[in-house]
């Protein structure tokens, strides 16, 4: 059985704050749930649509903002 898995370019900062990117399968969409302080400093509840993604090499699952995302192409599994 064959899996079809989207490769993506991931941007983000690294240790030092360097921008950095490496290459990962997109895996799905999701929401991140968060509460920021308005302009009263009130707690207002908002959620951010995420990209959930494996890390090609190590396996390791993380999630990204779309903006982070360049598609490079489908990788064919076996």
């Amino acid at each position: 059985m064959s899996h079809l898995k989207t490769v993506v370019e991931v941007t983000f900062e690294d240790e030092d704050g360097k921008e950095a990117r490496d290459r990962y399968f997109l895996l799905h969409w999701g929401l991140k749930y968060d509460m920021i302080a308005d302009s009263y400093q009130n707690l207002v509840p908002v959620h951010y649509t995420v990209a959930i993604c494996q890390h090609i090499k190590s396996g390791v699952i993380e999630t990204f903002l779309p903006e982070q995302l360049r598609v490079e192409g489908i990788n064919l599994k076996e």
